[in-house]
């Protein structure tokens, strides 16, 4: 009895190092390009310019030849920045670069950032990322209904001839942080219009599968079950474009 005890307890050492050795792999496999983030952003008063100055002091990214290609932010259901990753070309001589930037938040320890550089052979016409962020930061999130999960705003990179209006959506001039409606808008094929989508995250309606897990020392438990949700009448669901997006486009209609 005595002796099988023993061995149950080398075994748990034994585990306890192996994981312990697998955890120390793993911090020194992080990339390279990553560093931490001394910031606390709420959604109510998104701190995004404070947010691209780290970007460009990280990145080594020049802001005057800043080239905007695409966006995304999570926002959780307390009005908290989750994410938030940027694409973007940064222009110099002899090139331009696209940078791709992922931003991590966390409400008990400092964020991380990381970010990657591709050659470029081009640029399009398109935004200043500022021109985006600076119009999203004085949007009050309070007046948006933010639902279970909170929000997803997506800044699409798409081009080519595309005219948005009369979906299922609210289509809107975002300026100043007022989103005002508007009827159609149209864009040729030879710009980035960078659309701005504010999506409620859940809230869509419809089967709904639900994991539960349970992990133990030596087990993982792991449930599922299908429920039907009710779809939320008041999810967002907004295409904005801000003044210098509307100045490019063919065609607007009030």
């Amino acid at each position: 009895m005595q002796s099988s005890r023993l061995l149950y307890v080398c075994s748990a050492l034994a585990l306890a190092l192996c994981l312990i050795a697998a955890g120390c792999t793993g911090l020194a496999g992080a990339p390279e390009n990553e560093a931490t983030v001394v910031l606390q952003p709420n959604a109510f008063g998104l701190p995004l310019g404070e947010i691209w100055t780290i970007i460009l002091e990280k990145t080594g990214a020049t802001n005057e030849t800043a080239v905007l290609n695409s966006a995304d932010l999570v926002i959780g259901a307390d009005g908290e920045l989750e994410r938030m990753t940027i694409e973007f070309w940064d222009e110099k001589e002899g090139g331009a670069n696209l940078v791709h930037v992922d931003l991590s938040f966390f409400p008990d320890r400092p964020g991380k950032i990381s970010w990657s550089r591709a050659a470029s052979e081009t640029v399009p016409v398109s935004l200043h990322p500022l021109d985006v962020l600076g119009e999203l930061e004085e949007v009050d999130f309070a007046d948006l209904h933010l639902g279970k999960e909170g929000l997803w705003i997506m800044v699409s990179g798409s081009r080519g001839s595309i005219g948005y209006g009369g979906g299922d959506y609210d289509l809107a001039l975002l300026e100043n942080g007022t989103f005002t409606p508007l009827g159609e808008v149209h864009f040729a094929g030879d710009v980035q219009a960078c659309p701005i989508s504010i999506l409620g995250r859940g809230g869509q309606g419809g089967n709904v599968t639900i994991t539960e897990t349970r992990d133990f020392l030596f087990w993982h438990d792991e449930r599922t079950s299908t429920t039907y949700e009710e779809p939320d009448p008041e999810r967002e669901n907004i295409i904005a474009f801000v003044p210098e997006s509307i100045s490019m486009a063919d065609e607007v209609v009030s």
